[in-house]
């Protein structure tokens, strides 16, 4: 999903409820590639040996002396062009200001289903901050705490979002019925996303941020708005709306044969899994390649992000030098433009880190 959203004016309406009919009418034709995708990116928008964080490398600069950061989120892929891992990013920020010179920022793209190593380097690596403001919608009226239920629990449960459910514990123990959140309490236009994505998570091997994360780390900060006050925004400023012009335009645009290549494919194929990751781990990257970077405000990104930025200035005014920010991976090019520009901080270097392994 393109998270540069357009306008209600931008193109002709539809009703949100002529969008869901006509969406359904057509899920044969776009299923793998709208759906999914939508499921991965925009909430965030992600088991195996060997996951490492390769060392920051210094980020290329233009003829003007600006870096040239092209990439938040990649493919790798083998000399023949075949899929191998897909990868998130961490940017390292430095001041241009002298009187900012100790302090640093490192933007940390997330995949909310991803390999279960994956979180564990980033638990690891977390270690190395004062503080990692991350991302939580949950409702207004709850305290964040991560003694809470988890998307394991709540498979059993039948649970509704899981971009909207509370971090897992890690024990047992700490899981106290009393601190327990229902996200059955949160009614969002939205919904069945959780339960698709818990779905599909399964069915690639991979593990829910939730269950990877370890939020129980004192330097780890809620930092979000509330699930009504972004259901409210997202209404108010037409986000809801173009999201389903957005899928209508993606649903009858030509195929080209891609579904019917695609199932012969998987039908083909001895590791079917492994073939339906490269396929959506491919559309994905696509995805974020194609996005454009937007100043207008939107509940999904901007607003949230305009949270996160006045939360950093504070923290930077208390003291904190090492800061980093913890969110969807489609958060983050509007994260640079505002360091760039309102807080005058540069990105210094990049390193990468295998979210999905694709290799057979």
């Amino acid at each position: 999903m393109n998270s540069n959203l357009r306008t209600k004016n931008s193109r002709k309406p539809f009703s949100l409820f002529k969008a869901v009919l006509i969406s359904i009418s057509n899920l044969n034709r776009r299923l793998i590639p709208s759906c999914l995708v939508f499921l991965f990116v925009i909430w965030g928008t992600v088991p195996f040996p060997g996951h490492e964080l390769w060392a920051f490398e210094p980020i290329p600069l233009d003829e003007n002396g600006q870096p040239l950061l092209t990439e938040f989120v990649r493919l790798q892929c083998s000399p023949q062009k075949v899929p191998l891992s897909l990868d998130t990013s961490i940017i390292h920020y430095e001041s241009t200001q002298s009187e900012y010179q100790d302090v640093s920022i490192d933007l940390i793209g997330a995949i909310h289903f991803a390999e279960e190593s994956y979180y564990q380097s980033l638990n690891e690596h977390f270690k190395n901050y004062d503080i990692v403001l991350f991302e939580m919608v949950i409702p207004k009226n709850e305290k964040f705490s991560p003694q809470v239920i988890s998307t394991k629990s709540e498979q059993s449960t039948g649970s509704s979002d899981s971009s909207l459910a509370e971090p897992s514990s890690k024990s047992s123990e700490r899981k106290s019925p009393a601190t327990q959140l229902s996200l059955k309490k949160i009614k969002t236009p939205l919904f069945f996303i959780g339960d698709l994505q818990l779905l599909l998570g399964k069915t690639l091997h991979l593990t829910a941020q939730l269950d990877g994360i370890d939020y129980s780390v004192p330097n780890l900060t809620h930092c979000d708005l509330d699930a009504e006050t972004v259901y409210a925004q997202m209404f108010e400023k037409g986000d809801i709306q173009n999201i389903a012009n957005e899928s209508i335009l993606h649903f009858f645009k030509p195929t080209d044969g891609m579904i019917e290549a695609v199932a012969l494919t998987l039908l083909a194929s001895k590791n079917r899994t492994q073939t339906l990751k490269r396929f959506i781990a491919t559309e994905i990257y696509q995805s974020y390649s194609q996005e454009e970077l937007t100043t207008e405000e939107n509940a999904i990104i901007t607003l949230r992000n305009e949270l996160v930025l006045k939360k950093l200035k504070e923290e930077i005014q208390s003291g904190k030098k090492r800061i980093a920010i913890f969110y969807g991976a489609a958060h983050i090019p509007h994260f640079s433009h505002s360091l760039k520009k309102h807080f005058h901080f540069q990105a210094k270097s990049q390193c990468w880190l295998k979210a999905w392994d694709l290799s057979f």
